[in-house]
């Protein structure tokens, strides 16, 4: 795959103009603070790309399009956002089961509310009398 397309050195040419040299000045900063071998980042302007960056390399090169970052747990902050942005629209509502809009999951009788919080989910059940959660034993649903 091809690299990521580098800024410009020229300010002038960039299409944030100086903005961008500002930005691989952040991406610099944010390696070196993360400690971490390479970072890449990407600016959008009305739903499209403006600016991409990269530092550091990985693999003997620099980034390119297929390089993948682990993101750990993070993904977990990036759906709730998600979903909580889809209430604001009006598009979801929270206190709906998952089936609402999601069938045949295998836990479509959970709502967002429960999921998000953390009491249901795959593999949990809510103990009587309790608002705290214990894992349930047995084949978890997607590998049934």
């Amino acid at each position: 795959m091809a690299p990521l397309p580098q800024p410009s050195a020229d300010p002038a040419a960039q299409p944030l103009g100086g903005t961008g040299k500002s930005l691989l000045s952040r991406l610099a900063r944010a390696q070196t603070l993360g400690r971490v071998p390479s970072v890449a980042g990407c600016a959008l302007v009305e739903g499209r790309t403006a600016w991409t960056g990269v530092r550091g390399r990985v693999g003997g090169g620099p980034p390119t399009l297929d390089t993948q970052y682990r993101i750990g747990s993070l993904t977990k902050s990036f759906t709730a956002v998600l979903v909580m942005r889809l209430r604001d629209r009006g598009e979801l509502r929270t206190d709906h089961p998952l089936d609402w809009y999601l069938p045949g999951t295998g836990i479509g009788d959970r709502t967002f509310e429960q999921l998000l919080s953390h009491t249901a989910g795959p593999g949990f059940s809510a103990r009587p009398g309790s608002a705290s959660t214990t894992r349930t034993s047995g084949t978890p649903f997607w590998a049934r």
